[in-house]
């Protein structure tokens, strides 16, 4: 478990091991887990989904042959998905292990950064504004965000007590450290999804935390950390001002653009690279058109790259997915594989709800992980990473995190 958090970006083979070690751990352990996950629905939604897929892939092969290794692939890697509930039952509703689960996954993407970092990120960031710092960019920009609402959501518990003194402020100047740190990332990133879904997310959920967190504190307590809250507050808004010009320029890059997309004429959308927002105009419009061919059971799990491939606008053809993940589905599993999907996603908030309930998981962490869920949920209107390592490393690691306090509150472990 502790592998997988810290290598899921530093090191993905070896979050691959450590993935595997645990799904070894489940096989070996499987009389208490059945007996334990017989009584889930969301178990029974996942084999449906699998049996599904299963079929649609078989579907696809036999009927496109020459894109056999396509739809394999995609497949597995789309069934892969459901793995979070292995690393459910090993996090074990633990909050202790989940946060140091939280903490490694943090550390591990600070030393990425750190590692992966080179003269051609600093060239890039100096001419058009952005870098993925070894990552895509947007993937970057979504990782900077989780690591901003986690140090936002769980802040005192980074923090510790203000009474022990030197401790309790150099883990405070840590903190700023890392908040300002992956703020500026998420800026350079260039994510224009990340940012709005930030914007939309990060001050009702600010508020929310500090209606839980100051009835509990003392009274001693909050009279010491209001300089703090002060400062936190100035610094924040020293930084947004100093990067007010690269926000301004990201979102006015593409206003023409915008302009024809907004007047419905698609002759006048640019499809060049250079447009993002053109682009995916574009490719919205051919996988809505796609997707109405066959709504049902869509075109099999690797069918994108192959239908861009044969877009009549070649510059289009670079891209091997439409940029929008409700989409994707639809287009590549149909209808039927839409709603089963959603079904699961339905059982596991509906687990994370009840895990509240019954008290057994924190305020601030279920504050936390409701963020996580709809900053994927709105990141994945402009992009598509199910196939890609870094979106399911991240889904795995906090899809495990809503689960297990509602799958573990009763188990023998």
């Amino acid at each position: 478990m502790y592998l997988f958090a810290f290598a899921a970006r530093l090191a993905p083979s070896a979050a691959y091991l450590g993935l595997f070690l645990m799904e070894l751990g489940a096989i070996a352990r499987i009389g208490t887990i059945w007996r334990r996950l017989r009584r889930e629905p969301l178990l029974w939604v996942a084999l449906v989904f699998l049996i599904y897929l299963v079929a649609r892939t078989l579907l696809a092969v036999i009927e496109f042959p020459q894109h056999r290794d396509l739809h394999l692939a995609d497949a597995v890697d789309l069934a892969q998905l459901w793995l979070f509930v292995v690393v459910a039952w090993w996090l074990g509703a633990d909050t202790r292990r989940a946060l140091w689960v939280l903490g490694l996954a943090l550390a591990g993407f600070v030393l990425n950064f750190f590692y992966r970092i080179d003269a051609e990120d600093v060239q890039r960031v100096a001419t058009i504004g952005r870098s993925g710092f070894g990552m895509s960019a947007l993937p970057f920009g979504l990782y900077c965000s989780v690591g901003v609402l986690g140090l936002l959501m769980l802040a005192p518990r980074f923090w510790g007590r203000p009474r022990r003194g030197t401790r309790f402020y150099l883990r405070l100047a840590l903190w700023v450290v890392l908040l300002l740190g992956l703020s500026q990332g998420l800026i350079l990133s260039g994510s224009r999804g990340s940012w709005l879904a930030m914007l939309l997310l990060a001050p009702p959920l600010v508020w929310f935390r500090l209606r839980q967190w100051q009835p509990r504190a003392e009274h001693k307590t909050g009279r010491r950390l209001a300089p703090v809250i002060v400062a936190v507050t100035l610094i924040a808004s020293l930084f947004i001002y100093g990067n007010m010009d690269t926000l301004k320029t990201r979102f006015g890059w593409e206003a023409e653009t915008i302009a024809s997309i907004a007047r419905l004429d698609p002759a006048q959308v640019r499809h060049d690279a250079g447009s993002s927002s053109g682009v995916r105009f574009h490719l919205y419009r051919y996988g809505w058109a796609k997707w109405r061919e066959r709504p049902l059971l869509g075109w099999g799990p690797g069918a994108s790259e192959p239908l861009i491939d044969a877009h009549e606008i070649e510059a289009l053809h670079r891209w091997n997915h439409l940029h929008n993940s409700y989409l994707e589905v639809l287009v590549r599993l149909g209808l039927v594989g839409l709603i089963i999907l959603a079904i699961g996603v339905w059982y596991l908030l509906r687990a994370l709800r009840a895990a509240r309930r019954a008290g057994t998981m924190a305020e601030d962490i279920h504050l936390y992980l409701v963020g996580v869920l709809w900053l994927l949920a709105l990141t994945s209107f402009t992009d598509f990473r199910m196939i890609h390592s870094d979106w399911r490393f991240l889904w795995l690691l906090f899809g495990g995190l809503a689960y297990t306090y509602h799958l573990r509150t009763d188990a023998t472990t």
